[in-house]
């Protein structure tokens, strides 16, 4: 290396319990939030009109928790430079967007619009209730709609390449194995989603004990 070029060096992070409670109270507090996560069938109105207040408060959570899983993956990758980790890195962001439109259209919307149909009678009533099924169910945001496989596609990136990245610096079986089992978060509710949650807090957890957690400085310039 030539005089005066400057070299970066990475360093593994000591497990911290501040830290370990970051890593594995996100997906755990986000567990209980999609066990909540109310889900039925028949007339939305009908179905969310003792439940709206529960079902705005999930649609609230979700996307400050999916923050918190983002910033868990990208801390991960601190310090990896491999095609898996930029791929990750890239999938990320358009997650949380992604995610956020789905989740603020079809939940918060439709939540928004039932809530303001219990104010109203008549075909008042049953026009917000009408724009409440419509933002549920409609073909642009909602499940299994472009927005739903953009955000679900990018979360199956973001978690394999992870987990791949992981692997190849030596993270056990058990690492790869949970932070896979994590891609289940893409139902975002319910019980599937809670054991890929349950899976990403265990994946995290042995991550940390592992010491797979990198930091980055660099050095002063060598001579």
């Amino acid at each position: 290396m030539g005089k005066g070029a400057a070299m970066t060096q990475h360093q593994r992070v000591d497990a911290s319990p501040a830290r370990t409670a970051f890593l594995v109270g996100v997906p755990l507090v986000w567990v209980v939030v999609a066990l909540l996560h109310p889900q039925g069938d028949g007339d939305v109105f009908d179905y969310l009109d003792d439940k709206v207040g529960l079902w705005l408060g999930v649609h609230f959570a979700q996307p400050v928790l999916a923050l918190g899983v983002a910033a868990v993956l990208w801390m991960l990758l601190a310090g990896r430079t491999s095609t898996a980790a930029t791929v990750a890195r890239v999938a990320i962001p358009v997650w949380l967007v992604s995610f956020a439109v789905f989740d603020s259209v079809t939940g918060l919307g439709s939540g928004l619009a039932v809530r303001h149909a219990k104010d109203l009678s008549g075909p008042e009533q049953q026009g917000a209730a009408s724009t409440a099924e419509y933002l549920l169910e409609n073909k642009v945001t909602a499940d299994f709609s472009p927005v739903w496989f953009v955000q679900a596609a990018a979360l199956l990136t973001a978690v394999i390449a992870t987990a791949l990245v992981l692997r190849s610096a030596d993270a056990s079986r058990a690492v790869f194995v949970t932070m896979l089992i994590g891609t289940l978060l893409v139902f975002h509710a319910g019980p599937a989603a809670a054991v890929g949650l349950v899976a990403l807090a265990a994946a995290f957890f042995l991550a940390d004990r592992e010491g797979l957690f990198l930091s980055s400085r660099e050095s002063v310039p060598a001579a």
